[in-house]
This record gives C-alpha cells, structure tokens and sequence, in this order.
C-alpha cells in the first residue's frame, strides 16, 4: 500500500480537494478548491447582499431556512439556503444574476422541502444585485466571488458543499466525512 496511509481501524481516509462549507450564522464561507484556500464573509436570504439597502429584511423568519421569498407591504424575503449538503454546478451566464454557479441538493431537500430547490431558478452561488439573496449564497466582495467562481471552473464543478446552521465550524475531519459520506447524520 505504497503512498496510502491507514487510520487506527485500518481504512484507507478519504480526503477531497475540493469542498466549500458555508456557516448561515457567521455569514461564513470557506475551504479549498483546486489548492486555493478561500475564507470571506457572504450572504444568505433576507435580501442579504443587495446593494440596495432597503430591500434587506430584518426579522426572523429572514434566518429562518423553512422561509420562503414573502412578498407583503414590508418587503420581507426568502430565508437563507436550508442546511445540508450540495454540489456547486459549472458557473453559467443567467439573465438577472450575471454569472452564477447553481448549487444542486444532494440531501437538504430531504429535511427543507418546502423550499425551491426546482423552482425556475432554483439556487445559486452568485454577485451581489439588487434584490440580494432569497436563500442563494452571496459573497460580500465581488472579488471573492470571481476566484472562487475561477476555482470552480478550473475543477470543472461539481465542488461539494456543506451548509450549516451551527457558527461553529466543524473541524476538518467533520467537514470531510460529511462530504464524503454526505446522508450519515
């Protein structure tokens, strides 16, 4: 087993090159594709990362992942991208958010399905605008954005995703059983 290490059970670990985890309640996203290593601040639902300030939505149900896009006299919107693992798609150029990598569900439809996963649309990983984020991730810079969008390209997408709730970050064996294993709890 020349070049292949063994943990204590004696399984060969698996370790992907490629994963984004995103942290809902940090605003957080991280981690590495194609050996650049990516750390920023980025949006999700509440209208989050609009450059129009007054089309951010201020009350709970705005962090809330079962939340989706309200329309009503205050202008509240979709809550943020529902936890679980995904997989971020080839960027493609979309009418109204530029260019946009779409993050596809492997498990987070299971436990949200009440969101649009499949609606025209569905979500993305995209710039900032002016409606901001109905549940889609949105870096604060768009610098970021672009290297990260250039990361994926580079790997030719399907980079795996982790959503979490939780503003704690799961250590890096969390991370990469949770994406290599991705419906084990």
């Amino acid at each position: 087993m020349s070049g292949v290490q063994s943990n204590t059970k004696g399984t060969t670990p698996l370790s992907p090159r490629n994963y984004v985890v995103y942290l809902i309640a940090e605003q957080l996203l991280y981690g590495t594709v194609n050996g650049r290593v990516f750390r920023f601040r980025a949006f999700s639902g509440g209208g989050r990362g609009s450059v129009n300030s007054g089309r951010i939505g201020s009350s709970a149900e705005t962090f809330d992942p079962r939340t989706k896009k309200v329309s009503n006299k205050n202008g509240e919107r979709g809550g943020p991208l529902p936890p679980g693992r995904y997989l971020i798609q080839l960027g493609e150029n979309n009418r109204t958010l530029g260019r946009a990598n779409k993050l596809c569900s492997v498990t987070a439809h299971l436990r949200y399905p009440g969101r649009g996963y499949s609606f025209p649309g569905g979500f993305y990983l995209h710039g900032r605008g002016e409606f901001g984020s109905d549940g889609c991730i949105v870096p604060a810079l768009a610098n970021n954005r672009k290297l990260l969008q250039s990361a994926i390209e580079s790997v030719g997408g399907n980079v795996p995703l982790w959503v979490l709730l939780s503003a704690t970050n799961p250590s890096r064996e969390q991370v990469l059983g949770a994406l290599i294993q991705p419906f084990e709890v």
